[in-house]
């Protein structure tokens, strides 16, 4: 298996948290998906997306690929992917959810 994954978060402004709804990594040459919620999220997720900085669509039978354009392309204010990275790079591989921190300038 590789150490390499990238982490599907939900930011919940109300509650003032940041919760992990999905894992994404690459085993033997595939997508493994886990989710607490695998009926919500597998469909969003787990299908063709285009990269946003070529247009070209990728499929996640391509899995490195597939999780470098997940993270590129899934980055919103509710809904965003970590970048790829390895087990214990992330605050989130500690804990699934974690309070949101004020930052302000000036």
């Amino acid at each position: 298996m590789s150490d390499q994954h990238v982490d599907v978060v939900q930011n919940d402004w109300l509650a003032g948290t940041q919760r992990v709804v999905a894992r994404l990594w690459i085993e033997r040459g595939s997508i493994r998906f886990e989710s607490a919620d695998e009926p919500t999220w597998r469909p969003i997720l787990i299908r063709e997306i285009a990269d946003p900085e070529t247009g070209k669509v990728v499929s996640p039978s391509d899995p490195g690929t597939f999780l470098e354009v997940l993270a590129r392309s899934l980055h919103g204010t509710y809904l965003f992917a970590t970048t790829p990275h390895a087990k214990g790079e992330s605050i989130f591989d500690e804990q699934d959810v974690v309070g949101l921190r004020t930052v302000s300038e000036g």
